[in-house]
């Protein structure tokens, strides 16, 4: 390995101060210079005329779209002795050049509409008869300052719901990336029920008690009873009156099993069963695990609703 260590300072000095020469040439930084590439060389930020194998020295390689990078005069003097390129230079002129490093802000409109077309493969399918799902973005989309083509990539992508949904995405270009997060509600329509009259607790509820509605389910306050598949079974258990809007809290599935009543109580004991009759300590619907007190020893045990008077109980 060739020792270069104590000639670099002696080097630098002499080319600092020295005359010039027949064969000198200068060494003389632009105070500024700005480009739209990557790549920087010695030729691009100096002011007079190189050698062709001084100018074409590569300072840097990775500028940074809409950044700087302070050039240093000596840190420069040092790599043109670092690659032999030194001899008879003179510097003259500033000690620092500013590069910049040009690049364009894309413009939001763009982005939103090419997110847009990445989402639309995510909206959710509209119900027969229901007017079409759309979304909005709200806030406002970022504006990196990237060069070249670019494209958008949806991050651990999913189906959205309706109302607000955070979505992440990533914008990589011909120079740098960006990622960001945007606010996207979806407005997907769905059934709300409002009452036709007044409905008393313990009715059942049947087509002709309910007005039926389309309202986009981005605009619910939370807990309104939609679509009428949910109503269907369901029992008053709450006042609700005429034109208010059918909510989960006022409904509950109409009971199979009613406090009180005599049920057949089916036990399953190692694959066999025993039928024997309970009564009821509570109301209960299809599904429902409720308190029953057994006929055959007075015990009371939890038992799962099964059907009209029926209950189960898996000891």
């Amino acid at each position: 390995m060739t020792r270069r260590g104590p000639w670099l300072p002696i080097l630098l000095l002499a080319a600092l101060g020295a005359p010039l020469t027949a064969h000198a040439w200068v060494l003389e930084l632009r105070e500024a210079w700005t480009t739209d590439g990557a790549i920087v060389r010695l030729g691009d930020v100096a002011a007079g005329e190189l050698p062709a194998a001084a100018a074409a020295l590569v300072l840097t390689a990775g500028g940074t779209p809409g950044g700087t990078l302070t050039l240093d005069r000596g840190a420069v003097l040092r790599r043109l002795v670092t690659e032999r390129l030194a001899a008879d230079v003179v510097c003259r002129g500033p000690e620092h050049c500013v590069v910049t490093f040009a690049a364009t802000h894309l413009d939001p409109a763009r982005i939103e509409s090419v997110l847009r077309d990445a989402l639309a493969a995510w909206l959710p399918p509209a119900a027969p008869g229901a007017p079409p799902t759309t979304l909005d973005i709200a806030g406002e989309l970022p504006s990196p300052a990237l060069d070249g083509d670019w494209t958008l990539t949806l991050i651990e992508p999913r189906p959205l719901l309706a109302g607000r949904n955070l979505v992440r995405a990533r914008i990589d270009a011909g120079r740098g990336a960006a990622r960001f997060t945007a606010t996207v509600v979806c407005h997907v329509h769905g059934e709300i029920a409002r009452a036709l009259a007044d409905l008393q607790p313990g009715r059942p509820l049947d087509g002709e008690q309910l007005a039926w509605e389309w309202c986009d389910l981005a605009t619910l306050r939370g807990g309104e009873l939609v679509g009428r598949a949910a109503a269907a079974g369901m029992n008053c258990v709450a006042p609700v009156a005429a034109g208010a809007i059918l909510r989960q809290a006022a409904v509950r599935r109409t009971p199979l099993v009613t406090a009180g009543q005599r049920v057949e109580l089916v036990l399953d004991r190692g694959g066999v069963s025993v039928t024997t009759m309970a009564v009821a300590r509570e109301d209960g619907a299809g599904g429902e695990q409720i308190s029953v007190r057994n006929e055959l020893d007075g015990r009371l045990v939890r038992a799962r609703v099964e059907g009209p008077g029926r209950v189960a109980w898996n000891r």
